[in-house]
């Protein structure tokens, strides 16, 4: 029998971007190549996720929100293994710098966490069963085409039985109405209801959307990045007997009696609990996103024929190279290389203007470790 081809919704978003881009992240050399090192400030929402799945897995477990020594346990144990994966990821020598921005970004993570925890967290378990937290499915597209998907978690809702994929968790450092909306368009919200409906044999009523706002960060004439959010910088102003009094408004920089601060200095789950309730509307949004199951019939339908294009590709590959690239697999080549939507240039720039002709040789580059079990697995 023919191999299984199996996608998941990064693949076929990353095609529909860019095909070239597609083909050298998931398909260069039988499992594509990412650029070697490690995007901190990518890491951040990794690490906060990985904190809100131990707190999810909790809850569904206990239900109820962990109390104040195993938040700090589940914190603990996610920022040691972001230690070790930015050690894995190439960075041997620990400068002052570096573990700088490590403090910060662990306490943008582990704040946004524990800021969700202690104020939607109890919402969710008054009105919903957990009933699955990180599950892994696939899914049948058409022939011999399997979707891989995971959900974050499903959640049935206590007073009409009705399910919901979600939470979905997104950490950004963008917010606005716009922001929000997109999801109302997205391919991850329609692969969730698609997965729902395979998984629970019914239409889900929406996917559970959490949005957790880090904050910005702008860099100054010296180089370096000052943020600005409540949980890695604020202000205090101490008064004649040793009262500290705090603030958050970047305006109070410019007032002499007023310091800035790093307040994780503090620990992080003592910082959080004594935050104001506006501080923390500031970081928390969520929306139920709702998807007509016909839209996901017609993605159903061209991711099929995307994936088999691909799958063909592939195998054209050997004996027609120069033909399936230009057809199948075309570098966008336009000015969104260099600055796309998250103003960051593509990390196989120079693999496509000709920089770079042997990126794994070149050791800018190495094998890409997929996201999924089950991978280009065969079916007997």
């Amino acid at each position: 029998m023919d191999k299984v081809w199996r996608f998941s919704r990064s693949h076929d978003q990353c095609y529909i971007d860019c095909p070239r881009k597609a083909f050298l992240n998931y398909y260069y050399g039988g499992k594509g190549i990412v650029r070697k090192g490690l995007d901190l400030y990518q890491q951040t929402g990794t690490l906060c996720h990985e904190i809100l799945q131990a707190v999810m897995t909790h809850a569904k477990v206990k239900g109820e929100v962990p109390d104040e020594e195993g938040m700090d346990v589940y914190c603990s144990s996610a920022v040691q293994a972001y230690r070790e994966e930015v050690e894995k990821a190439g960075f041997t020598e620990v400068t002052a710098e570096l573990e700088l921005e490590m403090q910060r970004q662990c306490a943008l993570a582990e704040g946004l966490a524990r800021v969700w925890t202690l104020n939607r967290l109890p919402y969710i378990l008054e009105r919903y069963n957990i009933v699955a937290v990180e599950e892994e499915h696939i899914i049948p597209i058409s022939d011999g085409i399997e979707l891989m998907s995971r959900l974050d978690g499903v959640l049935e809702r206590k007073d009409d039985g009705e399910y919901f994929a979600g939470p979905e968790f997104k950490t950004t450092g963008w917010m606005s109405d716009d922001y929000l909306e997109s999801f109302r368009y997205s391919i991850q919200t329609m692969t969730h209801c698609l997965d729902i409906e395979h998984k629970y044999g019914k239409q889900p009523a929406g996917v559970a959307m959490e949005f957790l706002y880090k904050g910005s960060k702008r860099k100054g004439d010296d180089g370096t990045y000052t943020y600005y959010s409540p949980l890695v910088r604020a202000y205090k102003m101490t008064d004649d007997f040793g009262n500290e009094t705090y603030g958050f408004d970047s305006a109070l920089g410019r007032k002499r009696d007023w310091k800035p601060f790093d307040p994780y200095v503090m620990g992080m789950g003592l910082w959080v609990k004594q935050l104001p309730e506006e501080v923390v509307n500031g970081m928390l949004f969520n929306a139920v996103i709702y998807r007509d199951p016909r839209e996901v019939d017609t993605w159903k339908r061209q991711a099929a024929r995307r994936q088999n294009l691909i799958k063909n590709g592939i195998i054209l590959l050997e004996t027609e190279e120069d033909m399936v690239m230009d057809a199948i697999f075309p570098a966008r080549m336009d000015q969104f290389c260099y600055s796309n939507q998250y103003k960051k240039k593509c990390p196989y720039l120079d693999i496509c203007y000709n920089r770079i002709d042997d990126p794994l040789g070149s050791g800018a580059f190495v094998v890409r470790e997929p996201h999924h079990a089950g991978e280009w697995e065969d079916e007997s």
